[in-house]
């Protein structure tokens, strides 16, 4: 039996006079399993935009924050919006209240468009890198 435990997951450890029992290692892969099941997960991945007023980028889940950056590395020049930082209930809209990158319920959603300043998220032939959070 295990004398002791880590100190973040209480994981079992065991000293060398200890025996061990297959039910602290089977509890101890529960834990792990579980820990790392709740951690975020980061998918990456790039599209060419196709010039269409609106486009939905398909991920099969519903991230909690998107990160979306021209090939550039630009979210931003003097009159063009190409894309920023998006959560849940928090999309990014132009000045004029026209959305730029917004979070769906399997992906996200980018657009072209707007007035004074333009949404560019999906501006034809312009390659973006997005980074997605479970």
């Amino acid at each position: 039996m295990a004398s002791g435990q880590t100190a973040h997951y209480g994981l079992s450890q065991w000293e060398p006079e200890d025996s061990f029992l297959r039910e602290e290692f089977n509890a101890n892969f529960s834990k792990i399993d579980t820990e790392v099941f709740s951690k975020a997960e980061a998918v990456t991945g790039t599209y060419t935009g196709d010039g269409e007023s609106e486009r939905i980028i398909e991920l099969g889940f519903s991230p909690t924050a998107v990160l979306l950056l021209r090939n550039t590395g630009a979210g931003k020049d003097s009159s063009n919006y190409y894309g920023g930082l998006a959560l849940r209930d928090h999309p990014v809209l132009l000045p004029t209240g026209a959305t730029v990158l917004a979070i769906t319920g399997s992906g996200f959603s980018v657009h072209v468009g707007g007035s004074a300043s333009i949404s560019n998220s999906n501006g034809s032939g312009s390659l973006f890198h997005y980074l997605a959070f479970r």
